[in-house]
């Protein structure tokens, strides 16, 4: 609670300091008019819960530089956006200096990572200073039980310092252990049982022990190996669930993620509008058949949903149940075709099912259903790509895993960064994904 008190006071204080430094830079005193006044409170309550929603939080500290980087600058972005949203309903932006909201804006956005990366130093170095660890006992067993005995044995920026362990070979002799440290007096300010879950008689029985002691007890089961995606603590009803995979995009997440694909289709398909047109009569002439390419693919929770393409290849007749994909001077396709497919500009009519809610913009790529039952048990997690919407874009796309998936490498290479991007979603992640796509994305030497 202290250390989002500091974040908040921290935020609230930076806002304003900086809007009234840029007014002194760029007018020379600091006898704000009431208007100047008015506009830096808000946004200095913009800003304190713009940063509390997405930027720092106790555990910054744990954070990766860039990441911290990242939290900040949408923290500040989402402020900055209110404020601009806030002046251009009420028509008051031609009332203040655009030079002072530039020379504030900068200067906020400066002060704050100096300041938080000044805090993820100071906590990072706290925490490593011996003397300000917590102690721990640890009981357990197995890998994961070595490789934590391992990284927590000395001094480290998580603040924990491993004093002592217990090696579970036998339940009998691991209470007597524990009760013998307990009869000495020895304490610790945490215990740590890692054990598998087939042991939860044993954990049960070690809390029981534990039970006069005032020291955290925290359970790891050692699930680093499962496939975890967004995995939490949640209960149901007076329930514990420990939730393994789980979407990322429920709740309020959804309906962010439904907006930004609403509003991003829409103005996507007005400027795409009349290359369309041009690219639907380009299509009719070049060979016989329609216009639009229709296949059912699976969609979220494995529904199958229609996805449109501009046809790019000859009418023709496949084997059934069976998808052949295209490959490198695939006769099949037309010469239109091949330009259409290498600009991806055959998935254009996909924005349209972006809007009838089949499709997202950024998501897991969909594939052929028969593509999928060759590929589910062949790939690990292989199916977990489906538990949010496919997307016309997504973050194997952008790192170059697009195209023609021939080996089964390069199909798990792709649902890795699916998976990747299922666990690491954000409107934010998003947005780096379009842009990296409208920059390097379109193209490929690997469509064909």
């Amino acid at each position: 609670m202290c250390v989002l008190l500091l974040f908040v006071l921290s935020d609230l204080f930076i806002a304003l300091a900086s809007g009234w430094f840029a007014y002194l830079m760029r007018f020379g005193d600091l006898n704000l008019p009431e208007s100047y006044q008015t506009l830096i409170i808000i946004f200095s309550l913009l800003a304190v819960v713009s940063f509390g929603v997405f930027g720092p939080n106790s555990s910054w500290h744990r954070y990766p530089w860039l990441e911290q980087i990242r939290k900040l600058s949408t923290a500040f972005v989402m402020a900055f956006s209110g404020l601009l949203l806030i002046l251009v309903a009420f028509k008051m932006s031609h009332e203040y200096s655009r030079v002072w909201l530039s020379i504030w804006m900068l200067t906020h956005a400066t002060l704050a990572v100096l300041f938080y990366s000044m805090v993820s130093v100071a906590v990072k170095r706290y925490w490593a200073r011996e003397e300000n660890t917590r102690s721990v006992l640890i009981i357990g067993k197995g890998a994961g039980f070595k490789k934590t005995v391992d990284r927590f044995l000395k001094p480290n920026s998580e603040g924990y310092l491993i004093k002592d362990t217990i090696y579970f070979e036998n339940l009998e002799d691991a209470l007597g252990q524990l009760q013998n440290r307990i009869n000495e007096g020895q304490q610790f300010d945490a215990y740590w049982i890692f054990l598998p879950l087939n042991c939860s008689d044993a954990v049960k029985d070690i809390v029981h022990t534990l039970r006069h002691e005032t020291g955290d007890i925290q359970y790891m089961p050692g699930l680093s190996e499962l496939p975890l995606i967004n995995h939490q603590v949640t209960t149901i009803g007076d329930i514990y669930s420990f939730d393994i995979t789980r979407s990322p995009l429920d709740g309020f997440n959804s309906i962010l993620k439904r907006a930004e694909d609403i509003v991003i289709a829409s103005l996507i398909l007005i400027l795409i509008s009349p290359l369309c047109l041009l690219i639907a009569l380009a299509v009719k002439l070049s060979s016989p058949g329609p216009v639009l390419f229709k296949q059912y693919r699976y969609g979220k929770g494995k529904e199958k949903i229609k996805v449109y393409k501009f046809r790019s290849m000859k009418l023709h007749q496949e084997e059934s149940g069976s998808v052949t994909q295209a490959i490198k001077g695939d006769p099949r396709i037309t010469r239109l075709g091949a330009f259409l497919r290498c600009t991806s500009l055959d998935e254009l009519p996909q924005f349209i099912n972006v809007l009838q809610g089949r499709m997202s913009i950024v998501g897991p790529r969909p594939h052929a259903v028969a593509h999928n039952e060759q590929y589910k048990d062949q790939v690990a997690s292989y199916m977990k790509r489906h538990k949010i919407k496919p997307g016309i874009t997504g973050l194997a796309q952008v790192n170059g895993y697009r195209g023609e998936t021939d080996t089964l490498e390069k199909m798990q290479k792709r649902v890795e960064f699916d998976i990747k991007y299922l666990e690491q979603w954000s409107l934010w992640l998003d947005i780096k994904i379009v842009f990296k796509t409208v920059f390097k994305g379109f193209i490929s030497d690997k469509a064909y």
